[in-house]
């Protein structure tokens, strides 16, 4: 008897062990991104209709929910015309409306503040009953013949079986995992013969619009993109030998798009104390900006009239419901980290590391 039961205990222990390293889900979401939110609130409601319980799981490596929207990316220029949203993504702004304490329940609010925005999606998924697990990445897939995916391997060791995978990562990490073929970065013009598709520079017509200022020769004429030894400024590839030559290839390339800090910041300090100062980094090298530096002097030689700051050439930003506001690039030289763009789509695990190393 005693060997019995140390045997159903054994049996029972191992059963335990084997519930926290393998969990079944009907709908696998691999992305806390807006889309990958409203994927899994969809999924689980379409399910849901159908008269059965709804499992579904979000994946994200990072810690945070809502990707760019709850990561100070602001947006309003859709505001009243409610033919470009509707659905979910009207539901969501309503939602954050109301936090907010719009008395109109149609009111729908653009401009939340990052962590609103966040908040409002963690109270929705908790509502809908949808797991979400932060801080994990998947590490590998199993898959079927025929290349459909069986299950997923997490970081933590965690093993996610699933008969239905979504991919709502921005650079489509569970497709390249999954090995489905996959295009990056841009096609050229000629492959289906369309004239503004394919890499290409402003041109002649327009290289003095507002993206690039009349001094684009700050960024095209060799001795202004070198330094007195000849090498290369930071931040010029050296792709292109002329302007001209950018702007009339239109080919093709695997880069996906640059990326920046989106801070969400306070023009005053509410109250003493409270103010973050903005410091110098560690590892700081001047020598790094000094197209910035070229650039200003010739905005200077352009427009000596011109008054220059910070806000004016080199960072962008779009007011917050609460009196702060977002940074974002805009300019010909700003937040986005020129020349350190990933050229291939595997690059997000782990994306911390990668996108902080390269200042981006």
């Amino acid at each position: 008897m005693l060997a019995l039961l140390r045997c159903l205990a054994t049996l029972g222990a191992a059963s335990a062990v084997a519930e926290r390293t393998a969990t079944n889900t009907d709908v696998l979401v691999y992305g806390a991104t807006p889309g990958g939110v409203a994927a899994a609130i969809a999924a689980c409601r379409a399910l849901g209709g159908r008269g059965r319980s709804a499992s579904v799981t979000i994946v994200e490596p990072l810690h945070r929910v809502g990707g760019m929207l709850a990561g100070g990316m602001v947006d309003d220029s859709n505001a009243g015309n409610t033919r470009a949203y509707d659905g979910i993504a009207a539901e969501l702004y309503r939602r954050v409306a109301r936090h907010y304490r719009a008395s109109d329940p149609a009111t729908a609010c653009f401009k939340g503040e990052p962590g609103v925005v966040e908040g409002v999606m963690r109270e929705w998924l908790t509502q809908e009953n949808i797991t979400l697990r932060l801080g994990e990445a998947i590490e590998h897939l199993q898959l079927k013949s025929g290349g459909l995916i069986a299950s997923a391997t997490l970081t933590s060791g965690l093993r996610v079986t699933a008969p239905q995978w979504i991919d709502a990562s921005y650079e489509g990490d569970l497709l390249a995992l999954a090995e489905v073929p996959v295009l990056f970065g841009r096609e050229s013009s000629a492959r289906w013969n369309e004239s503004l598709a394919g890499q290409g520079l402003c041109s002649n017509a327009v290289r003095n619009d507002a993206v690039f200022t009349p001094t684009y020769e700050t960024f095209t004429v060799p001795e202004n993109a070198t330094d007195a030894a000849g090498r290369l400024l930071a931040g010029v590839d050296g792709e292109y030998s002329t302007w001209d030559e950018a702007a009339g290839l239109l080919r093709s390339d695997t880069r996906v798009q640059s990326y920046n800090f989106r801070a969400c910041l306070r023009k005053l300090s509410p109250a003493p104390g409270r103010a973050v100062p903005i410091v110098k980094p560690a590892g700081y090298n001047v020598g790094d900006y000094e197209l910035f530096a070229r650039h200003i002097a010739a905005l200077r030689l352009h427009n000596p009239n011109q008054t220059i700051s910070l806000g004016s050439e080199f960072v962008g930003g779009n007011a917050y419901t609460g009196g702060k506001f977002d940074t974002n690039d805009g300019h010909a030289l700003g937040l986005n980290p020129m020349g350190m763009r990933p050229t291939t789509g595997r690059w997000l695990h782990p994306r911390n590391a990668l996108l902080c190393a390269s200042g981006s």
